[in-house]
């Protein structure tokens, strides 16, 4: 059955490898069998039969395996029915249906795992259980009650098995108590319920995964009655590979991320003069003794073809390059292209409209130095209301875009939210049909015309508002408001996709109001393209090409960076629906931590770094800190481990950045001096890109491995981790009044020819309920 790794273009993958190909019929119009031709993959031995990514297969002493594909949630109306008809009917009268009572059910996503009780509306398991009217003995009753549970919630002669794999380690819950049951989980499960069962267990057994995901995780729900490999051992093996960075290079493309990062910040502040001299003067870059402050000045010149001649001459005076009598053009050819592009600087030294004139002297600026509004230019002017309200417009504009984002779903409707109400209270599922959607349901015309309007408003408001001070706006922020137009113009053109793709499903059943499709056919792309085009030619002037691009590029970058980083450990450590989510605001810090390491730290080592600073920082790198955490991870006590962490991975940051500031002993810093310019500034940022791509993975590696304390980042640090030891299966033996599953593993998978050492994790028998 499909996971959630074959489901890209429409379980093409899955088909092409597992299912029966479709073949044309024969002469007579009748279906043939297909042949080893009719296929694109082609496995010796291996015989096709699926018709579907479901299946039911009829097994001895009346039997059943049910294999459920719930990927991508509530089930269909053709598979609903397939499993339907394999139901007996229910009583006279009723129009219920009675499932097989001897049941093993698969599905790709377990319904109990890292002691997290499912959620009654779990759409890949729970609730599908409830579609095809099978109960869900997984479930406790009101108040966590486990008497409810298991045995209680099925009915004499049932018998059931669930069975999933998903998550890479093996666990029982239910079923009768293993051998060693607190031996299994014996940190934090403590006081932690153990339900057993005769007729029922919930089991997880992903170990033919990829690589191994720590059992150490635990939400402290419920607990298991085996567990492969046990936390401890789980931990050890985590411990040995997180902690070095050349492993969690090898676990994926961390090292890339850092590289770029780290290039694009060195490369933003110390080389393109827009960005440079811009944010040489953030107090905070100056503080931290990296930045020194410069003057600000355009990086285009405003003297075109259409430039009147007369004005010329007293333009280049201004500048003292030409007297107001010489020839313009003669004079233009003599100035050298720095002179030229100071002369642009002639348009922002004129006072903001409605501002009050400069004075002849304003504190350190020359009454003919360029002002500007903001981005710590070091000669600013006063902002005047309309510039303020414009400011402000824009960014109200991104977070109208922000919250449509947010509350996708509750526009457009979500399978989640598809429900009937019940006449006793409560929800009921709805089966989706072929034609149906949960947004048929959904009506986004109301959030649409609250939200589009007032992103309209405060986007174009804003550009229209800014229009007058474009002349003094710095050329980094004309490319800022070049990239929020760009951004409007995106979210507009995913509205108008997502909506065509609402109003189309919203056809299925009934007829649509052609007026509604002028909203994504015509109101939305155009708005896109003006959004653009306005930014551009309005505020993309200012600013050369290359510049545009290297600004915007830095932009997207940090901002994603900032996000990414510190948002991380909120969206996926801290998930609400996991183990981690009661640690929520703990990860939130840890992010921030990480993220100024991994922001701050290339950079500064190259921006203030002596020789004596990178010997310091090799031999940090080099040196065996790894140990350190490993040893701290193997802690017994959970709260002692946890503390012990972060305290090494603050001490070891904090040395880190602290290289950077130490005294030179008379050596100079090389990258601090403004000679790297043109292509040998590629030098030090190729230096920090380096630096980086090492730094990303030693911190990120810290990161996860004092997240999993917090039981968090799991599937992260599996994949980082990479650990291909601990392989398992269960083979099943049925008879007539149950079923015995032995559960054979091997710690230490061999190649081919070598000798394998397969034991026993788990044995357990479960009993038809009722029976003899």
């Amino acid at each position: 059955i499909p996971g959630n790794h074959d489901y890209y273009d429409q379980l093409d993958g899955f088909r092409r490898q597992f299912r029966q190909p479709a073949v044309a019929a024969d002469e007579d119009g009748q279906r043939r069998e297909y042949e080893l031709g009719d296929m694109q993959l082609v496995v010796p031995g291996f015989r096709r039969t699926q018709e579907s990514s479901y299946l039911a297969l009829r097994l001895p002493h009346d039997w059943w395996l049910w294999a459920l594909d719930t990927e991508v949630g509530q089930l269909d109306e053709r598979q609903h029915a397939f499993f339907q008809s394999l139901c007996t009917e229910g009583p006279p009268g009723s129009d219920t249906v009675i499932p097989p009572p001897k049941l093993i059910i698969a599905s790709c996503a377990p319904t109990t795992v890292f002691g997290q009780l499912a959620d009654a509306n779990d759409e890949k398991a729970a609730d599908a259980f409830v579609q095809l009217g099978v109960s869900q003995p997984f479930l406790p009753g009101p108040g966590r009650d486990f008497a409810d549970s298991g045995d209680a919630k099925l009915s004499d002669g049932q018998c059931r098995l669930d069975l999933s794999g998903d998550v890479h380690h093996y666990a029982r819950y239910w079923g009768p108590p293993g051998e060693g049951a607190r031996a299994a989980r014996r940190e934090e499960g403590e006081g932690v319920p153990a339900p057993s069962a005769e007729s029922y267990a919930s089991v997880v057994s992903g170990l033919g995964g990829a690589f191994h995901h720590p059992s150490q995780t635990f939400a402290g729900q419920v607990r298991e009655q085996a567990l492969y490999p046990d936390e401890e051992t789980s931990r050890g093996e985590v411990a040995e590979r997180i902690f070095k960075f050349w492993n969690v290079k090898s676990g994926g493309s961390v090292h890339v991320i850092g590289f770029l990062l780290a290039f694009v910040i060195y490369f933003a502040v110390a080389i393109p003069q827009s960005s440079r001299q811009v944010l040489n003067n953030f107090w905070l870059l100056q503080w931290l003794g990296v930045a020194q402050a410069q003057p600000v000045t355009p990086t285009v010149s405003p003297i075109p073809a259409t430039f009147d001649p007369s004005e010329a001459p007293d333009a280049l005076a201004h500048i003292g390059v030409a007297s107001s009598g010489e020839d313009y053009q003669a004079a233009l050819d003599r100035v050298s292209v720095r002179d030229a592009l100071e002369a642009s600087a002639v348009r922002a030294v004129e006072p903001l409209p409605g501002a009050a004139p400069w004075k002849p002297a304003d504190g350190p600026c020359a009454v003919d130095q360029p002002r500007y509004l903001h981005f710590f230019a070091p000669c600013r002017t006063e902002y005047t209301t309309q510039a303020a309200v414009g400011e402000v417009f824009l960014w109200l504009s991104l977070v109208v875009i922000g919250f449509g984002i947010y509350n996708r779903e509750k526009i457009f409707g979500s399978p989640l939210k598809a429900a009937e109400k019940k006449p006793g209270g409560g929800k009921r599922r709805i089966v989706m049909n072929s034609k149906f959607r949960a947004e048929l349901e959904a009506k986004p015309g109301p959030w649409l015309r609250v939200l589009v309007p007032l992103a309209f408003i405060f986007g174009f408001g804003g550009l229209y508002l800014m229009k007058p001070y474009r002349d003094h706006i710095t050329p980094f922020g004309s490319s800022m408001i070049v990239f929020f137009s760009i951004i409007w113009a995106v979210a507009a053109a995913a509205l108008a996709i997502r909506y065509s793709e609402h109003l189309h499903i919203k056809s299925f059943a009934d007829d649509v109001d052609p007026r509604l499709w002028k909203l994504s056919e015509r109101v939305l792309p155009i708005l896109a393209i003006v959004s653009v085009a306005w930014g551009l030619w309005s505020f993309g002037r200012n600013n050369l090409p290359s510049l545009l691009v290297s600004d915007m590029l830095f932009i997207a970058v940090v901002t994603a960076a900032a996000a990414g980083v510190v948002g991380l450990g909120w969206s996926v450590a801290g998930d609400q629906k996991g183990p981690g989510a009661k640690n929520r605001k703990w990860f939130l810090l840890l992010g921030l931590w990480h993220a100024v390491l991994q922001v701050s730290l290339p950079f500064l080592l190259v921006r203030r770094g002596t020789w004596i600073t990178w010997l310091g920082a090799v031999l940090l790198v080099a040196a065996p800190t790894w140990l350190v955490g490993e040893r701290l991870m193997k802690i017994k006590s959970p709260k002692a481990r946890r503390l012990a962490l972060v305290a090494a991975w603050l001490v070891y940051g904090g040395l880190m950045l602290a290289l950077s500031y130490l005294p030179s002993f008379g050596l100079s810093r090389p990258f601090m001096s403004q000679d790297w310019s043109g292509w040998s500034g590629l030098l030090p940022a190729l230096a920090a890109g380096a630096a980086g791509a090492v730094l990303c993975c030693l911190w990120f590696g810290w990161y996860l491995g004092v997240a999993l304390t917090l039981h968090g980042h799991n599937n992260e640090v599996g994949g980082a981790a990479r650990i291909e030891r601990f392989k398992e299966f269960v083979r099943v033996k049925l008879t007539s009044t149950g079923l015995t599953a032995y559960v054979i593993a091997v710690d230490e998978p061999k190649e081919r020819g070598a000798e394998l050492r397969p034991k026993l994790v788990d044995v357990f028998t479960l009993r038809v309920k009722g029976g003899a």
